[in-house]
């Protein structure tokens, strides 16, 4: 979506019903103060609006807006239905969700039916209300459907069950097709009729499983379709619903297909395992949205208090982490909370605001610090990042791999993909994050992990990289099933075989205690390996390196085989990072892979691009200590002091340097 304002987006969610109304105004002269330039509001406005069922009130909201409008505040409309009030919740107990074990209860939005009659029957009719009472102000840029979805909750009410049936009849046509595909004799009865069919709370059939997470994310996109078409007739204004930053069970390339714009949560940590998660979380947000910028929501300014560890920010890193955002390809930057809440689960997550009150601490100095910076980068907004390696992430495919239990609890495909992303961004390179149906000839390297489940489309797609020259990289776990769940008949990896030049004949789960190590061939030097192991027979591919102990000695654990000027690496095992690195850095050599510029250590180069070639390079030190870069003969101008740069700068601590062409 392009950037209309042509500017970017500096935003905080706003609730300040929270709050004493004369404190409202203290807010406007902060915000103004901080460079914060969009809010976000009516998150949990539905008990406000409607106190009572069918008695709307927008006092309080319409004076807010005025507040917000006469400070030429941009506003972002929360639509609300993620919280609906108590009398809602008491009087048609079938919106509360059902779980395994016992209804759902008040506890927020995440545990609502998606299909309940009262639910969506409430919801259209605040939505509409919400919408034609606001959804031609000036000052309204976007709209956030219910609260987002992060992880879609299950729910197994009679509404869901009825709904489920219809469904698969949608899907299948005919019982017999289903027991086909369900191969249903086989681990489960077979059906006769599509309303016989249970929820799969105890069903040991994959497919079952995996139909039902597909079921309740379609339910939750449906809801989501439904304010959509409301908000449309009554406003122009482009509409989302923040996704979770997580590989979970929703589709986001699925849900890109109804929203406008990505807009993505970002819950920085402040310790060093979780450091890589908010830079990945970007690039997917990214590729979701099709390599457009996106909305990088939910930055947490400083600590917060619903993780085990969560450390205070050295000075300087929320600023880093802004910036971080927009180098990865965002336009929008919108923190986790504008004003610390008094009480509830959130009051000590962190704020611009504090319990004081008052603006002069170091997070409202970092923030108005930020603010004045990003008045100076509206030359930035709609530039691209380009990169030459994708990531494939398949949400199918992560419903089959969880539903299975051949994965059991030590094999993670979240952590094998954060694994490769580590190790491309410790050595500078930028990536995307594409979908399996998309075209793999806009890049040089493709890697492909753990795809259990695959499609025709995508073999035949990899088949076709290879060949016109490119490398194609996949792991252990890859080819074992079709889009049905169903294992092929013949060697393993499936039709991925000939490509990748090998037959596994066995496989096992390894203890997690187990002590394996790989060696490239021909080289003493060992590396840890485990969680799995494979027997490879070679047929055309070349190994690259073998297992040191046991049964696996001397066996292949990494093959190469070349096809044309292409090439197809297959990883038999869980490595260390250390290792993964040699081979990446060996295919990034070998495709003439670059980073956007050559840096020291910590410090991480990225590239913007617009669509009349026009480039900004955005510089980022991790470290602790300052660093020197070479910028060549190239003369840029630094885009937040307009100093012009040539030849050799300095970049401090924690500092970002952005460069445009001159």
């Amino acid at each position: 979506m392009e950037n209309r304002l042509k500017k970017i987006i500096f935003g905080v969610p706003y609730n300040p019903e929270n709050w004493p109304e004369e404190s409202w105004y203290q807010d406007m002269e902060f915000m103004k103060k901080s460079g914060i330039n969009t809010v976000i509001i009516n998150t949990f406005g539905w008990s406000l609006i409607e106190p009572s069922e069918g008695e709307f009130n927008f006092r309080q909201l319409d004076k807010i807006v005025s507040m917000l409008e006469e400070n030429n505040l941009y506003i972002g409309f929360s639509t609300s239905t993620a919280f609906p009030p108590a009398w809602a919740l008491k009087k048609y107990e079938g919106m509360h969700a059902v779980n395994k074990f016992s209804p759902g209860s008040l506890k927020s939005g995440v545990s609502l039916c998606p299909n309940s009659p009262d639910y969506i029957r409430l919801i259209k009719k605040l939505v509409s209300a919400v919408a034609v009472k606001f959804g031609n102000r000036n000052n309204v840029i976007m709209w956030n459907i219910n609260h987002g979805n992060d992880v879609i909750k299950k729910c197994y009410c009679k509404n869901c069950n009825e709904a489920f049936s219809n469904w698969l009849q949608k899907k299948y046509h005919t019982i017999i097709d289903l027991n086909k595909a369900w191969n249903s004799n086989s681990c489960s009865p077979a059906y006769t009729e599509f309303n016989d069919i249970p929820f799969p709370e105890n069903s040991q059939n994959t497919l079952h499983l995996a139909d039902y997470d597909r079921f309740m994310d379609y339910s939750f996109l449906n809801l989501f379709n439904i304010e959509k078409e409301i908000i449309k007739k009554h406003s122009g204004i482009p509409v989302t619903s923040c996704f979770a930053n997580s590989l979970s069970s929703v589709d986001y390339f699925k849900w890109k297909k109804e929203i406008d714009f990505v807009s993505g949560r970002s819950f920085q940590q402040n310790y060093e395992e979780k450091e890589i998660a908010g830079p990945m979380m970007h690039d997917i947000f990214r590729g979701i949205q099709g390599g457009e910028p996106f909305t990088a929501a939910g930055i947490s300014p400083d600590s917060i208090n619903f993780s085990s560890m969560s450390r205070t920010r050295y000075p300087g890193k929320l600023r880093m982490i802004c910036y971080e955002a927009i180098a990865h390809g965002a336009d929008a930057v919108i923190f986790s909370e504008w004003r610390q809440p008094l009480s509830g689960p959130d009051k000590f997550n962190s704020a611009i605001i504090n319990h004081s009150g008052k603006s002069d601490t170091r997070i409202f100095s970092e923030t108005e610090q930020l603010g004045a910076e990003l008045k100076r980068l509206s030359a930035v907004t709609d530039s691209k990042v380009n990169s030459d390696i994708a990531v494939v992430i398949d949400f199918e495919n992560i419903r089959a791999l969880s539903s299975d239990s051949l994965t059991g609890r030590t094999i993670s495909y979240e952590k094998c993909i954060s694994e490769f992303y580590k190790v491309i961004f410790s050595l500078n390179q930028t990536v995307d994050f594409i979908c399996s149906d998309s075209d793999f000839n806009d890049y040089k390297i493709i890697i492909a992990p753990m795809m259990f489940m695959i499609k025709d489309k995508f073999v035949s797609s990899a088949e076709n990289f290879v060949k016109q020259g490119g490398t194609f990289i996949t792991t252990f776990l890859t080819g074992l099933t079709d889009e049905n769940c169903r294992v092929y008949q013949e060697s393993y990896p499936g039709r991925l075989k000939n490509l990748l030049g090998i037959k596994i004949e066995e496989f096992e789960k390894l203890d997690n205690d187990a002590d394996y190590s790989v060696s490239f061939k021909g080289e003493s030097k060992q590396f840890k390996c485990g969680k799995w192991a494979e027997f490879i027979t070679v047929a055309e591919a070349k190994v690259l390196a073998v297992y040191n102990e046991g049964i696996y000695e001397k066996q292949p654990a990494v093959t190469i085989n070349k096809i044309n000027n292409g090439r197809a690496v297959y990883i038999s095992t869980v490595t260390s990072t250390e290792f993964l690195t040699k081979i990446m850095e060996l295919e990034f050599d070998l495709r003439d892979v670059k980073p956007a510029i050559t840096v020291p250590k910590d410090v991480k180069s990225l590239k913007r691009v617009k669509n009349n070639g026009k480039e900004f390079l955005f510089l980022l030190n991790y470290g602790n200590k300052s660093q020197k870069i070479s910028l060549g003969y190239g003369k840029y101008r630094d885009m937040l002091s307009g100093e012009i740069l040539t030849r050799e700068i300095k970049i401090d601590a924690l500092d970002v340097i952005i460069l445009g062409e001159v």
